[in-house]
């Protein structure tokens, strides 16, 4: 009774990890909030983008379908000033990202090293460095991904509905297969994620052990494993974008059977959509990086918070 006692106290511990990695990620806040905001704009703005194409476009196909030269010029300081911002927000955000990343991996190093529990001393090396830096990584959600997702993706359907209506179902279904193939994924990215750490461990037991032959053993499981997690990770994130427009051609395909696309088709609003999909990629790519990231930090996490847990 004791033992199954102590095994669930130890799964109620572990479902806790995400309010425990919030509270070590608001030891930090102005660095945080400072990370957060920059990231929070972007999104907004960058589907000004399909605005400008297709207000370009709308007058290129109006009377004789040419720009006059004055024309043409008026766009430059708005196209500027767009760019201008959406550069300035992303130097920003990269620059303070990074000071946060390093703040972070000093908080999670020190919180291991109050929790470590009976394990062998080369063993702590390996987790206050790889596992740590590996556990970083969840806080980039809160960073700067979920905002592509919960910002960015109703920006891209808010611009769309008011330059034209009739394409965001279309933009919509197109991301669907994407999602499908990111969920497909995760589960073999944790897996071989916790594979690596596992065989960086054992790397640094037997250097302790002074043994060459294990650790040559352990180093070719680490790399085996490392092609496997890359294999499946970078799989996730590019067929994030692949299906994305495997969706489109699917959807002109039924087109002639089920009116999804309209009859007939604007220059500028077909411009606005081409840009918008490319938009809506990004917070469609966020959440495939936003899934594979939890799959791939949340053995590092276990491990670094919960050093005595069996993994």
């Amino acid at each position: 009774m004791a033992t199954f006692s102590g095994l669930r106290s130890q799964a109620d511990s572990l479902r806790q990890w995400p309010i425990e990695f919030g509270r070590l990620m608001l030891k930090h806040p102005w660095l945080l909030v400072l990370t957060v905001v920059p990231n929070m704009i972007a999104p907004a703005i960058e589907p000004a983008q399909a605005w400008l194409a297709k207000t370009a476009l709308d007058r290129l196909t109006e009377g004789s379908n040419t720009f006059m030269r004055d024309e043409l010029i008026q766009f430059v300081p708005t196209v500027a000033a767009v760019f201008l911002i959406l550069g300035g927000l992303k130097l920003a955000g990269k620059i303070v990202d990074k000071l946060y990343d390093e703040r972070l991996f000093i908080t999670l190093q020190r919180t291991y090293f109050r929790r470590r529990g009976d394990i062998r001393s080369s063993e702590h090396v390996t987790r206050t460095l790889n596992d740590c830096e590996q556990a970083r990584k969840v806080a980039d959600l809160i960073q700067k991904d979920i905002w592509q997702v919960v910002i960015g993706l109703p920006a891209v359907i808010i611009w769309q509905l008011n330059l034209a209506s009739e394409w965001v179902l279309p933009l919509l279904l197109s991301t669907l297969p994407s999602l499908i193939f990111v969920i497909y994924f995760g589960p073999f990215i944790q897996r071989w994620s916790h594979a690596r750490l596992r065989s960086q461990a054992d790397v640094s037991n037997s250097v302790g052990d002074g043994n060459e032959e294990t650790m040559h053993r352990h180093q070719e499981g680490y790399f085996q494993a490392t092609i496997r997690f890359e294999l499946f990770k970078q799989g996730a994130e590019i067929s994030a974008d692949m299906m994305q427009w495997l969706g489109l051609l699917l959807i002109l395909l039924i087109s002639p059977f089920v009116p999804i696309i309209p009859a007939e088709l604007n220059a500028g609003d077909l411009a606005a959509f081409l840009v918008n999909i490319k938009l809506i990629g990004k917070p469609i790519q966020g959440v495939a990086k936003m899934y594979a990231k939890v799959r791939e930090s949340y053995p590092a996490v276990v491990r670094v918070l919960y050093p005595d847990s069996p993994n």
